[in-house]
Formats: C-alpha cells, structure tokens, sequence
C-alpha cells in the first residue's frame, strides 16, 4: 500500500508541475474570455495543454527510468512498474478533464459541478464494491476511479470545449498547440538568450 501512496505522490508531482504553464496562462484565458476573443483563448489554451502533455509525457518516462534509484533510497518498497503506469495514465487523464474544466469556468460557467460529484460517489461505492467482492485487491482503488473517469468526464469536457467552444476537432487541436508551443518555446528561451 506504501507504493501506491508514493507512486500518487510521484504522478500528482509530475501532473502538477506539467500543468504550470496553464496555471499561468488562466488569467490570459479569463480576459480573452471576458473580451470575447474566441482566438486568443484557443491560442492559450491549445499552447498550454500541449506543454501539459508534453511536459507530462517526458516527466512520467524519466520517473519511471529512476524507478531504481528510488528502490535503492527505499529498499523496503516494492516498485512494480506496471501499478506505476496505471497511476500515471489515471493522473494524466484526472489533469486533462480537470484542465479543460478549468478552461470553461473562464466563461464563468460550471456545467461539469454536478458530474464531478456523481463521478466521485461513483468512483467511492465502485472502488468499495470491486474491493469487497472480487480478488482485485490493491487494483480495486486504482481501477474504479478510471473507470467513472472514462464513463463520462474524461471525455465529455475536453469534447464540449475542443469541439463545441472552439469549433475544432483533436487534431486540429494539437497540431495548433504544438505550432503554438514551438513558438511560446522560441519567442521565450531561444531568441532571448541570444
């Protein structure tokens, strides 16, 4: 059980840090929000939520890398990967529902309030009935908040904005977040060290 305490400290740290660059483009997002300018909201949040991914990506590879050396601080702990993996997936797909809600409350807006709740009474009672009567054990807590993730959350937000407030599609999405981000990297670190 202690693993899988450090394996979720490990993936909120890493989701955490990730999501720096949208934390900070959020007010940007409510004031385009509050002027009504469509493209510089979609300009942020796409650069943002590509940094996210990539951030996240790169983060989780090297957390799994130094899987030993953590084993070698703390010997008494089992590092199994996998569970690790399974933790990291359900962290990044928690981050990305949670980001694109995040976004629509800049509209000043919170149709997602009630989901989130029936989302966690759901992921509770699922986690206690998987736990109680099968022979998932430890996996009961990491699956059932997965699963009532995927049911409806993990897809609806990132659908109703991507498609319904920016009229666009998950391509298009992150082909323009990646063009964006190259630019915000360039404009930022490159040219102005030279």
């Amino acid at each position: 059980m202690e693993q899988n305490i450090t394996f979720v400290q490990l993936a909120t740290i890493i989701g955490t840090i990730a999501s720096i660059i949208f934390t900070s483009f959020h007010p940007a997002m409510q004031e385009a929000a509050l002027h009504n300018d469509r493209q510089a909201g979609f300009r942020y949040l796409t650069t943002s939520m590509m940094a996210y991914v990539y951030m996240y990506f790169i983060m989780s590879l090297g957390a799994l890398v130094l899987l030993p050396v953590i084993h070698w601080i703390k010997p008494e702990l089992e590092m199994d990967p996998i569970v690790f993996v399974v933790i990291l997936l359900h962290m990044f797909i928690y981050y990305v529902y949670h980001l694109f809600a995040s976004y629509i409350s800049t509209f000043n807006r919170l149709p997602y309030t009630t989901s989130f709740i029936v989302t966690a009474f759901a992921s509770v009672i699922l986690s206690f009935v998987l736990a109680k009567y099968t022979k998932m054990g430890m996996w009961a807590l990491i699956i059932a908040p997965i699963v009532t993730s995927l049911a409806y959350n993990a897809w609806k937000w990132p659908y109703h904005v991507i498609y319904e407030l920016c009229g666009s599609n998950l391509r298009e999405f992150m082909q323009q977040g990646t063009i964006n981000l190259r630019s915000y990297v360039a404009e930022r670190y490159i040219h102005k060290n030279r």
